[in-house]
């Protein structure tokens, strides 16, 4: 039985995104087509169908109970286009493999080189940072030393008490 090529090649979370990009974006879009059907049209108007798709994002917000007092912690959820990194790592996706297929012989060209000038108009959208409030950071620090104590070589100090410890 033979292994896919992908294990030895790409790191385990390349892996994991690669697989990612397939199921929610290349299968439904381009999978009921051979490889070597997919043409350079397909590919641009695939572009074209991820720049216009619109995704769900979970966030968490936090707000103060006027009733009690204390800080909770509410789901909602925001409807946002894909931004331009996840437009490039599903077509990275979709080129890795057209690649593998090219050097096999099994298509002549690959369509999905080259693709960026297809999606340079797409906004780089970044995460809105939601940071720890004061409460929170002196036991994010704690559980952080006794949980991950391999990544807390440095004495690092809490801003409203002095070293950690």
């Amino acid at each position: 039985m033979r292994r896919p090529i992908f294990r030895s090649v790409f790191a385990k979370n390349t892996i994991a995104s690669y697989r990612r990009s397939f199921k929610k974006h290349i299968l439904p879009e381009l999978g009921a087509l051979d490889l070597d059907v997919i043409t350079r049209d397909h590919v641009k108007q695939f572009v074209a169908t991820l720049v216009q798709k619109r995704i769900r994002i979970r966030r968490l917000e936090r707000f103060k109970d006027e009733e009690t007092g204390k800080i909770v912690r509410r789901e909602t959820f925001i409807e946002r286009a894909l931004s331009k990194a996840s437009v490039r790592i599903i077509l990275a996706a979709l080129c890795s493999v057209l690649n593998h297929a090219l050097e096999d012989w099994l298509i002549v060209s690959n369509p999905a080189t080259r693709l960026g000038k297809f999606y340079k108009q797409t906004k780089a959208l970044h995460a809105e940072i939601q940071p720890l409030i004061d409460k929170e950071v002196p036991v994010f620090l704690r559980d952080a030393r006794v949980h991950c104590s391999e990544y807390f070589p440095l004495p690092l100090r809490d801003p409203y008490r002095n070293a950690i410890g």
